[in-house]
């Protein structure tokens, strides 16, 4: 996509500091008459040399040297048919040798590419259609001497072919910087060469910063040359683009940029789907789900196991051992202590008589 705009140049002939003047003057057709702004072609707006003379000549003095880029005359008109005839106009910026078959255009745009303080339109050419009346005569109802682009930088251009000589003004671009960098363009900047921008504005993307980054990129920024959003995301999206939706389990929203991570302590998994044992008490590891504590009660990995029936209060998160309430034995609290009363053990003996059945029972000390 190309940016290009037209480049209006200022009309030096409208200021206030240029004076213009004729070498002579008929009737009260005066040579303030061709810089009024006014650009009809008619007579009664024309400014208009006297008859008889041998040369007519109209100057424009800018009052001090100027970059001039072009020199537009408005030439008396009146829609009258014209009459043959051959005629060569001139200016200082160049001769135009050019004959022609007939009279003047009525607009005559003459690039004038040089550095002056002077613009003078003169002619010597006595035309003979209009005998009686005799001489050189000049009706300029208009001039208009443009300036270089008022985008190039000190207003300074080449004089051969127009191309600004230090560069362009903040905003535009190409070699006579008439055409304008992209509206997205941070503070305006783009490459003289091109026109791409040289950085985008808040929220834009794209050699031309004509895309939109995602409005969930945090702060609504993104890379200039993917639109990826460089800066994050807002809470609850993830991935390259923030186009993708955390996982409820996710702390506060809030995931990983690129793999939905940062899980709350009851959730843990790629994206935080998994749901931690309900016996772990401050959260589980976000890849394997293994509890960093247990309840009061519970040891293993994801704290699934019993401490044993003897311990005082809990147990060893890992190897399950714990300290053993009183008449309580082994690492983890399992097994009743032996105490001198283990030395007698009750026998039970069953008799069985052959008329009738009885149960005795027999208490024997073993030694």
């Amino acid at each position: 996509m190309k940016y290009v705009t037209c480049s209006y140049t200022e009309n030096l002939c409208r200021k206030n500091s240029t004076t213009v003047l004729q070498s002579s003057t008929f009737v009260n057709h005066k040579a303030a008459l061709a810089v009024d702004g006014d650009i009809r072609t008619t007579d009664r707006y024309c400014s208009h040399t006297d008859v008889n003379q041998t040369v007519a000549w109209f100057q424009v003095d800018l009052g001090k040297p100027y970059s001039i880029n072009n020199v537009t005359l408005y030439y008396r008109k009146d829609d009258l048919p014209a009459s043959q005839k051959t005629t060569a106009h001139r200016t200082r910026c160049y001769t135009d040798n050019t004959t022609h078959p007939d009279v003047l255009p009525h607009i005559i745009d003459i690039p004038c590419k040089h550095t002056a303080r002077y613009v003078i339109v003169e002619t010597t050419y006595d035309a003979p259609e209009d005998d009686p009346v005799a001489g050189a005569m000049l009706e300029i109802c208009e001039i208009e001497v443009s300036d270089c682009l008022a985008t190039c930088i000190n207003q300074t251009c080449n004089d051969t072919n127009g191309h600004c000589t230090f560069g362009c003004a903040t905003g535009n671009w190409d070699p006579k910087c008439g055409s304008v960098c992209p509206a997205n363009c941070q503070d305006r900047k783009c490459f003289r060469e091109n026109g791409l921008c040289e950085t985008c504005k808040q929220g834009y993307w794209g050699n031309y910063c004509n895309q939109t980054c995602s409005t969930f990129c945090n702060e609504h920024i993104c890379s200039k040359s993917d639109g990826r959003c460089n800066k994050g995301c807002i809470m609850e999206r993830y991935g390259d683009f923030c186009d993708k939706v955390c996982s409820p389990g996710c702390v506060k929203g809030s995931c990983d940029t690129q793999r939905g991570a940062w899980c709350d302590s009851t959730h843990y998994g790629l994206n935080c789907t998994k749901k931690c044992s309900v016996n772990c008490t401050i959260g589980c590891t976000k890849d394997t789900g293994v509890c960093y504590s247990c309840v009061e009660g519970k040891f293993g990995e994801y704290c699934d196991k019993k401490c044993g029936i003897g311990c005082v209060s809990g147990c060893d998160q890992y190897s399950g051992q714990c300290v053993c309430k009183h008449g309580w034995q082994s690492d983890r609290c399992e097994g009743i202590k032996k105490t001198g009363h283990d030395r007698f053990r009750t026998i039970i003996f069953a008799f069985l008589y052959t008329n009738q059945e009885a149960t005795a029972t027999l208490t024997k000390r073993v030694f």
